[in-house]
């Protein structure tokens, strides 16, 4: 053994062959000025790139020597280039956070021309998939982001809708109405067709309500002149509004006009005739 020594026989030739390669990345990094080596790049006829890759599944595997793991890293190599992949677009969110003030960032986004706002929608399906790391969860979590964003914008118009009914004291809110630049209106209608689809979830429908939303409008535009009519009949003891009356603000006898002329054209509907006959009102009052 004494004479293999002196002949210069290595006992562990994979370490002479690792540190060669080593000495390699080395170089590459001193030309290049960093360690992110292409695939198939050969440096001095060796195949460096694939060399890499070989260490980065050894580290996956756990079986890369921690001493070796240790050198990688001082020389600067990323050994799971996807997490540096990662925290890189992680520092574009914040960044993005502390100018604009949130994390609702658009879809087609870009900051510092890196897809942002697909990264993190990648980011939700991964997190309702199950795929996305626990740790990931909590960063992300923990920057502000919404799992999900349509919940944010729901609250967001809905406090906007609180909003308008305390400035005019009821939440029937114009169709073309803009609040604060939204379209408050549109959305309100929105609201009531997802209703009626049975599309809105139980507890928006619930918040809504106690707000004091209607959902027909039209029906309960009606019956509000309905109870202002039967208001005027126990005041006067008849039906007969004068055509031009006005009762707590509203046109009375105009809508009683038009009630009965859609009963004459049958364009009213057989119950609230039947309503309007018990309270007393006379179709033909010229009679």
């Amino acid at each position: 053994m004494q004479l293999l020594d002196e002949a210069g026989v290595a006992w562990q030739p994979y370490d002479i062959k690792w540190n060669q390669m080593f000495k390699l990345l080395l170089q590459y990094k001193d030309r290049e000025g960093h360690t992110q080596v292409p695939r198939y790049h050969q440096e001095e006829g060796q195949n460096l790139g694939y060399w890499l890759n070989t260490q980065r599944e050894a580290e996956r595997l756990g079986s890369l020597k921690l001493d070796r793991q240790d050198r990688l890293e001082k020389a600067g190599v990323v050994l799971d280039p996807r997490t540096q992949y990662w925290e890189s677009m992680f520092r574009l969110l914040v960044q993005y956070k502390d100018r604009e003030g949130h994390t609702q960032v658009p879809r087609n986004h870009q900051e510092e021309g890196q897809n942002l706002g697909a990264w993190l929608e990648k980011q939700r399906i991964a997190k309702r998939g199950g795929a996305l790391k626990s740790r990931r969860i909590q960063i992300l979590e923990e920057a502000g982001v919404a799992w999900h964003p349509q919940d944010v914008r729901w609250n967001q118009m809905f406090k906007l809708l609180l909003q308008y009914k305390d400035r005019e004291g009821h939440t029937q809110v114009p169709r073309s109405h803009q609040e604060e630049g939204q379209n408050l209106g549109i959305w309100l209608i929105a609201q009531r067709a997802a209703k009626r689809r049975g599309a809105l979830e139980l507890d928006r429908q619930d918040r809504l309500e106690k707000a004091g939303v209607v959902w027909d409008p039209i029906t309960h535009q009606w019956e509000s002149m309905l109870d202002r009519l039967l208001q005027f009949q126990q005041r006067e003891g008849h039906c007969l509004v004068p055509h031009n009356h006005i009762e707590d603000g509203a046109r009375l006898g105009s809508w009683l006009l038009t009630q009965r002329q859609l009963k004459r054209t049958g364009k009213l509907e057989s119950r609230r005739i039947q309503i309007l006959e018990e309270a007393g009102v006379a179709w033909h009052p010229q009679d």
